[in-house]
């Protein structure tokens, strides 16, 4: 599956770029390992590898192979493609250190908000939104969610927690506004499970980022969304998400 290689060969040149410019790669490790607030944050989390180590990785690959960006196939083009990202590594970083951090404080705003609701009439609330937070926040959510969504991670968790702050209050509102978005959820599910064909699933994945700015629109609309969403909108990039699949 051409994707899948794809995304092996933009770790491949990542491993290599942290192999090259080790003092680079150590220096922003040790940032993170020496910001007790960020250590702090993350306790509880669970991640794919320690704190440091996905940042700097992170940094690496924002820096040397972003988005859209060719990957390059010769010695000579790494080393170009090296000499370039070299002078983004700062830019990149500081980015990222507060996207991380915001994501963090944020997270535990939500899983303190978790902790407080003991409702039994806020249970059907609280399974939807451990789903959510899983999805958003998987073990390797630093090194694999794309640009611009990761830095949009730390306003889809204020969301969570504006959310939970009217349970069990609003419970019955809370589900009628969660069986709005739950069809979406199913769709988005089901195509996920099937095997991918050979081209990049880009309805898809604008399909899961549309559902997470619904979820903003019906539950925190004070937090605004990044484009323009709604149900109908959802409906029919479902479909194109399915023609996708089909194709």
């Amino acid at each position: 599956n051409s994707v899948i290689a794809e995304e092996r060969s933009r770790r491949g040149i990542v491993r290599l770029a942290l192999l090259a410019l080790p003092q680079q790669a150590r220096y922003w490790q040790k940032r993170v390992t020496e910001d007790r607030e960020l250590v702090l944050q993350s306790r509880g989390l669970e991640l794919a590898q320690p704190l440091a180590d996905a940042v700097a990785q992170r940094i690496f690959l924002d820096s040397f192979v972003p988005a859209e960006t060719p990957l390059p196939r010769s010695r000579e083009a790494f080393g170009r493609r090296l000499d370039e990202g070299r002078m983004r590594l700062e830019e990149a970083g500081v980015r990222l250190l507060e996207t991380v951090r915001s994501i963090l404080r944020e997270w535990r705003g939500v899983r303190g908000a978790i902790d407080a609701l003991r409702n039994p009439a806020a249970a059907n609330a609280l399974a939807d939104v451990n789903i959510q937070l899983t999805t958003l926040l998987p073990p390797d959510f630093i090194e694999s969610t794309p640009q611009p969504w990761l830095g949009h991670l730390p306003r889809y968790l204020k969301a969570m927690a504006r959310r939970l702050g009217r349970l069990p209050a609003e419970a019955r509102r809370d589900e009628e506004l969660a069986s709005r978005v739950r069809p979406f959820v199913a769709g988005l599910r089901s195509l996920q499970a099937q095997a991918p064909g050979d081209g990049p699933r880009t309805e898809l994945a604008q399909l899961r980022w549309m559902i997470e700015e619904l979820r903003v629109s019906l539950f925190a609309q004070d937090l605004k969304t990044v484009m323009r969403v709604s149900e109908q909108r959802l409906a029919e990039q479902l479909e194109r998400a399915r023609a996708e699949a089909r194709e």
